[in-house]
């Protein structure tokens, strides 16, 4: 548990954190947010000791961060920043394992942990390990960045903006599957952002800052629902019930799919009548395509009809939210759409009506 007691920070006559009383429990993802000059960053520093308080104090389960060496704490924090802070002159393999080096981990433990944790970001280790960061994308360069920080196994993991530099789609992808590793991992986070709707995609607990100030520290649906005063409701936004969505998990929501294998007779399908559609799919599940009866005739070949869809462009993976849902609902004009798993497979669906049915505060999962 990482605690702030009456902690404050100032730099000359600037008030950077005024009297921070705050409690991050164990294991838990709290974010920080809040606009720019908040001192949002100046209290995720004092957590590795880069900035010192002026008053009060930082605590790790009720030891003084003071009392424990500068340096010793931070092997045992991952630190993720904007812009990555990969070394240049360093492959991916090598700076995934700077850290596991300074710790004396055996070569060929480091190596296979190198591995193991490009695997979990999302990157194929023989293919980007040799690389260096200057041939990396920057949606890339931040999976190597959490993969580093993760690569000692720390308890605890400091996130400053890590995904603003990155593109909005990579961003969304990031932020999905940092929330899928963070579920396997259970680690105790503390995420800066000046991004509300960012804040409440990942959050456990937010903590909404005003001029070094707490304003308010609860968790999400709380503060979407009850903000606190006039600040935090117009720093939310209009769309509060929108961003509820981001919150809710399609898996959570979604009902099973009527679907066919592509070997079976498709053309009895789609002119069969009854069922209004199928999702097809190959013999391992995975999902190829639609035949919709109310769309297509007879007459039509089953089969160029799925090779024309660009079907990925409309399924859902299960760990998405339900705002993405809607926001591909939307964009493709479809009430219902298909949910898939990692591996491409079909899983359920997921529909408008559901939808509406999570956006009503009184709706509950299936």
């Amino acid at each position: 548990m990482i605690r702030f007691e009456g902690v404050g920070r100032s730099f000359g006559d600037v008030r950077a954190v005024n009297g921070l009383d705050l409690e991050i429990p164990e294991r838990e993802l709290c974010v920080l947010v809040g606009p720019s000059g908040a001192g949002k960053s100046t209290i995720l520093r004092m957590i590795n000791r880069l900035v010192e308080p002026t008053e009060g104090r930082v605590a790790l389960d009720g030891r003084d961060l003071r009392s424990i060496g500068a340096e010793t704490l931070r092997r045992g924090i991952g630190y993720v920043i904007q812009g990555v802070g990969l070394f240049p002159h360093l492959t991916v393999s090598a700076n995934v394992s700077v850290v596991p080096e300074l710790l004396g981990w055996p070569r060929a433990r480091i190596a296979g942990r190198s591995r193991e944790m490009l695997e979990l970001v999302g990157l194929d280790p023989d293919r980007y390990g040799p690389r260096y960061p200057s041939q990396l994308s920057g949606g890339e360069a931040q999976r190597v960045g959490v993969a580093r920080a993760l690569a000692s196994d720390p308890p605890i993991l400091l996130m400053d903006e890590p995904f603003s530099a990155v593109d909005p789609v990579n961003r969304l992808r990031l932020q999905n599957e940092f929330l899928s590793i963070q579920r396997r991992l259970r680690k105790t986070v503390v995420f800066v952002t000046h991004d509300v709707d960012e804040a409440i995609r990942l959050a456990d607990r937010i903590a909404v800052l005003r001029a070094g100030s707490l304003v308010q520290y609860d968790e999400p649906e709380a503060i979407l629902d009850r903000p606190a005063d006039a600040f935090i409701a117009g720093f939310l936004g209009a769309d509060r019930a929108l961003k509820r969505l981001s919150r809710r998990t399609i898996r959570d929501w979604m009902r099973p799919a009527a679907s066919a294998r592509v070997d079976s007779d498709l053309a009895e399908l789609l002119c069969g009548g009854g069922q209004g559609y199928w999702w097809i799919v190959d013999g391992d599940g995975r999902l190829l395509g639609c035949l919709d009866s109310t769309l297509a005739g007879c007459s039509e070949d089953p089969r160029e009809i799925i090779a024309s869809q660009r079907i990925e462009d409309m399924a859902m993976n299960h760990d998405a939210s339900l705002k993405d849902a809607l926001s591909v609902m939307l964009g493709s004009s479809a009430r219902t759409i298909p949910v898939v798993d990692g591996a491409f497979r079909l899983v359920g669906e997921i529909g408008l009506d559901d939808v509406e049915r999570a956006a009503d505060h009184g709706g509950k999962p299936k």
